[in-house]
């Protein structure tokens, strides 16, 4: 078990659509059943210079997004040299 890991959710949430309210919910949910409030923080909405932040001091990429004609954020994290996990379909299996 590493102590100093911790996990970043951003991005990806509308909260126009109820299924990303829902999700958003279970996972806070989870997160404070499960104690892990200390290890992971969620950034639903961030800026330019957070995205780089992130993407500077990350360890990875995961992107979930299935069914995506393009996805973006593999591009994003390749160009910072990360290794990315994604979907295996629609555009992140062609970046």
């Amino acid at each position: 078990e590493n102590k100093n890991l911790h996990l970043v959710l951003a991005g990806g949430y509308d909260p126009q659509l109820p299924e990303n309210r829902e999700v958003y919910k279970e996972l806070k949910t989870l997160v404070n059943k499960e104690g892990l409030e200390h290890k992971v923080t969620f950034m639903p909405s961030f800026s330019d210079d957070d995205k780089v932040a992130l993407l500077t001091k990350c360890l990875a990429v995961v992107y979930t997004p299935s069914n995506e004609h393009f996805g973006i954020v593999p591009v994003e994290g390749m160009y910072f040299e990360k290794p990315i996990i994604a979907v295996n379909n629609g555009g992140p299996t062609e970046s």
